[in-house]
């Protein structure tokens, strides 16, 4: 099922001088960074890789995220986080 189909209306916006980063995507549509959501791809020992939604203004805990998933995580290399999602 699609966002629209769910009743959401999207209005996509596209940055030519990029977002690669939370402060890069808060200062393009100005807002406070804590107002971001990011998504950061983990590798978790017996899982695989791993999706953490967070605020711009907070780091992910990787001790916390790979006891929660049963083994140690880290985070994914650029290789990884494309084969993943």
């Amino acid at each position: 099922m699609t966002a629209r189909e769910l009743g959401f209306e999207l209005d996509v916006k596209q940055f030519p001088e990029g977002t690669r980063t939370a402060a890069d995507a808060a200062a393009a549509i100005g807002c406070d960074v804590g107002a971001i959501v990011k998504s950061l791809v983990f590798m978790v020992e017996g899982t695989g890789a791993v999706l953490a939604l967070t605020s711009g203004a907070n780091r992910v805990d990787t001790t916390r995220l790979g006891r929660h998933f049963g083994g140690k995580a880290r985070q994914a290399n650029a290789n990884e986080a494309r084969d993943a999602t």
